[in-house]
């Protein structure tokens, strides 16, 4: 399998692209599923370059926050 570097304007709209679905409410895992051959690391590698916030991880961070509700 050949890699295919993204880079400029085309990486850009992708991690725009990949955080909107995680905005969206997807996980990080469930964006993997659906793009073409990104790992988990790439795709929170363009979701950290487009800036975007993201959650805590795991069922210890659910529990917190129902905890303090």
């Amino acid at each position: 399998m050949s890699r295919v570097m993204l880079r400029g304007e085309a990486r850009t709209r992708i991690a725009n692209e990949l955080r909107a679905k995680y905005e969206a409410g997807k996980s990080i895992r469930q964006i993997v599923l659906t793009t073409p051959c990104y790992s988990y690391g790439f795709v929170r590698k363009l979701l950290v370059e487009a800036e975007t916030p993201l959650r805590a991880t795991g069922t210890r961070a659910q529990h917190a926050s129902e905890v303090r509700a």
